[in-house]
């Protein structure tokens, strides 16, 4: 006599990793969308980044370039980071130049204007070289500002 097999049990779920978590716990509480409104897609590229902000610690700076970090801050979009950055490059000086020099070759015309306000900030004949080199941007609010 054959006996009936039992059903497998369902196997438990290996609980979520706690990033996941705090994403979902994020897109929860953003309330972003009101009932009314048609849904529409969420944007999680800016919580992902919060959430690795907060999880990751941040990499001590560059030994001989203590301005790795406020590069880094000229790169990103918030202007609340940004901003700060372009005010301490610039007091800086010329030494930062030759790292603004190669974040010029970036396709984000916003940073490059960053890099106008920083090269333009220092001044002289070396901030004036790179503030000439960005009047040939591709993009003309990044020429028209290294114009002015």
């Amino acid at each position: 006599m054959i006996r009936p097999c039992a059903a497998p049990l369902p196997l438990p779920l290996p609980p979520p990793p706690p990033l996941l978590l705090l994403l979902l716990l994020a897109a929860t509480m953003s309330g972003a969308v009101e009932d009314d409104a048609p849904p529409l897609g969420m944007d999680v590229l800016p919580l992902i980044k919060s959430v690795a902000e907060a999880v990751v610690p941040r990499d001590p700076p560059l030994p001989g370039r203590p301005w790795s970090d406020d590069l880094a801050d000229l790169t990103n979009p918030d202007p609340s980071a940004n901003g700060p950055a372009v005010g301490r490059l610039t007091r800086r000086g010329a030494v930062v130049l030759p790292d603004l020099g190669i974040l010029a070759g970036e396709r984000d015309w916003q940073l490059r204007s960053r890099i106008v306000r920083v090269a333009a900030g220092i001044g002289g004949s070396d901030g004036a070289g790179l503030t000439l080199r960005l009047t040939d941007d591709p993009d003309p609010r990044v020429r028209r500002l290294a114009v002015v």
